[in-house]
């Protein structure tokens, strides 16, 4: 057997820092991993912990939209540029954990990854789907468990574990810019996404869920959102909310239900 071939519950192979993974990507893994600098290797496999894609979620559909990582000031006294993120390699195997436990199947999959900023907001969206009970499975479901959480707004956290590829204390002009990142020790300005969990306690206050359970009459006939009021109202999610309000086109769907009435369409 090769160095990648192991068995595992989710990939097929043990990558470099333990983690399971497809074979193809521990191998990719782990040729980035030689070739960083030292700053990056001391720093190692990190898990932030300590929270054509549309915000649409289908009624019923056990699903959030969250950010799972943005740029402001962690609990560890980091920032991630979200600019230098690399998603490439999770999109080959886009699982989600509980608490970064990789010795237990997942409770989830990432349907997407995308970039968000605004003028206060500046991070990435994913969107989760958590996996249904199969027919035949006998005992417990954990991933019901979670999703209840989830759902109920009571486990709103996300967290991101990544490989750095570029790390440095702030430079002048950041800290000009931004007196906020003063006391920060490390800047991580690029870096390659592994996982993402979700999890109790984040590192990054803003990783959170911003939407949930978007039944679908909250739909625009142009399919963009108009959130539902019952998520969360952290700063973060009244920002998400404001934008996708006003993306919605309320002239042109009263046009389209005029039309539709008088059997135009």
């Amino acid at each position: 057997m090769g160095k990648y071939a192991s068995q595992k519950a989710y990939g097929d192979a043990e990558g470099p820092f333990g983690f399971p993974m497809k074979s193809a990507v521990a191998k990719e893994v782990e040729r980035i991993w030689k070739g960083l600098p030292r700053e990056c290797r001391e720093m190692g496999f990190t898990r932030v912990a300590a929270a054509a894609a549309s915000l649409e979620i289908k009624d019923g559909e056990r699903a959030d939209v969250s950010l799972v990582t943005t740029d402001c000031v962690d609990r560890d006294s980091e920032v991630m540029l979200p600019a230098g993120g690399d998603w490439s390699q999770f999109l080959k195997n886009p699982i989600v954990t509980f608490a970064h436990r990789y010795d237990e199947l997942p409770v989830g999959r990432a349907l997407w990854v995308k970039r968000y900023r605004d003028a206060e907001v500046n991070g990435w969206l994913a969107k989760t789907r958590y996996t249904e009970r199969p027919g035949d499975w006998q005992g417990q479901w954990f991933p019901d468990a979670v999703w209840h959480f989830v759902k109920s707004g009571d486990l709103p956290g996300k967290s991101i574990g990544f490989l750095p590829l570029e790390v440095s204390p702030p430079e002048t002009d950041e800290l000009e810019k931004r007196p906020a990142l003063t006391g920060v020790h490390a800047v991580i300005r690029r870096w390659l996404a592994l996982e993402y969990a979700v999890a109790p306690v984040q590192s990054n206050p803003e990783a959170l869920v911003v939407v949930k359970e978007m039944p679908a009459a909250m739909l625009s006939r142009t399919g963009k959102a108009s959130l539902p009021a019952r998520v969360r109202t952290d700063p973060v999610t009244r920002r998400v909310i404001r934008q996708a309000a006003a993306a919605v086109d309320i002239a042109k769907m009263v046009s389209d239900e005029l039309d539709r009435r008088r059997g135009r369409v």
